[in-house]
């Protein structure tokens, strides 16, 4: 049984919780990858998102809301765009192959412990570096001038991604859709939905500083630990699969789901309780010394 298939039916989840059969209750720091960085079903993305279906547009018809998330990635990211958009990351690494051909380019994770050029390294003659944009680490920065991707925080269907490519004419946001492989357009409610959510990610970058106070112990534990990598509040295992197989489970036995990828990130969720705090803590510290 792989790791996803041993996190047991989810029922219900709210903001950072995960509820399955029997009462039990799971802290979640996989969040998808960090795509539910501000928590499953948060109320104003809810609303958002039920208020432009409530008005029929549930299709992928011409709408307002491209430009505003045109707008609201601006203030998130610094840059302006043109952002193109897609609904799978599939479609993404479509239009990279064909923007730098298949084995031109690679996605350079500011989570990661080595720097850009260590990362492509492995790739002779790997001409573009695609910068991934992580909500409440990286800062907004208008003179980038290299591509951007971001997986934008709203957790409906497959989710939704920006890119911005180097180069491409100005206008509004390009939608791909028609094209095989390229998905299909994002929906007026995912895009309302979308627009919601970064500006609560905007809104949370300004209570970082009180929440870093309540979360020290915990990035401490971190941070003390071989077996860890963090970069502000997304962590990321250094270990083989074996090895994160064994820490896998142990966290998911005292109720904390982990990316089940081995090296995949994972997230520390920015409303914990004290308990929940001393929790991982322990986790982190009992780990690290029967490792």
């Amino acid at each position: 049984m792989n790791r996803y298939e041993r996190i047991p039916p989810i029922r219900r989840a709210r903001g950072y919780r995960l509820y399955a059969d029997g009462g039990l209750r799971y802290l979640d720091m996989w969040l998808q990858d960090g795509r539910a960085i501000g928590g499953h079903a948060p109320q104003r993305v809810r609303r958002a998102f039920e208020n432009t279906l409530a008005r029929g547009q549930a299709g992928a018809l011409p709408g307002r809301w491209k430009r505003r998330l045109e707008r609201a990635l601006a203030s998130m990211t610094g840059c302006t765009g043109p952002w193109e958009l897609f609904t799978s990351a599939e479609a993404v690494h479509m239009v990279l192959d064909r923007s730098f051909g298949r084995a031109g380019w690679c996605v350079v994770d500011p989570v990661d412990p080595v720097g850009p050029d260590d990362l492509c390294a492995g790739e002779a003659g790997v001409p573009a570096s695609i910068e991934l944009f992580r909500p409440l680490l990286s800062t907004p920065d208008s003179s980038r001038s290299g591509a951007l991707l971001v997986p934008v925080p709203v957790m409906i269907g497959s989710g939704l991604y920006a890119l911005l490519l180097p180069g491409a004419s100005s206008g509004a946001t390009a939608i791909h859709s028609g094209v095989p492989g390229m998905g299909q357009p994002p929906s007026e409610p995912l895009l309302s939905a979308a627009v919601r959510a970064v500006y609560d990610v905007i809104d949370a970058q300004g209570r970082r500083p009180a929440r870093e106070a309540e979360l020290r112990p915990v990035y401490r534990a971190f941070d003390d630990s071989s077996l860890w990598h963090r970069a502000g509040p997304y962590v990321k295992p250094l270990l083989p699969d074996a090895a994160y197989d064994a820490l896998f489970t142990r966290f998911l036995d005292a109720k904390v789901v982990l990316s089940p990828r081995t090296g995949g990130v994972s997230f520390v969720p920015q409303e914990l309780s004290p308990g929940e705090r001393a929790g991982i803590v322990r986790l982190v510290q009992d780990t690290e010394r029967s490792s």
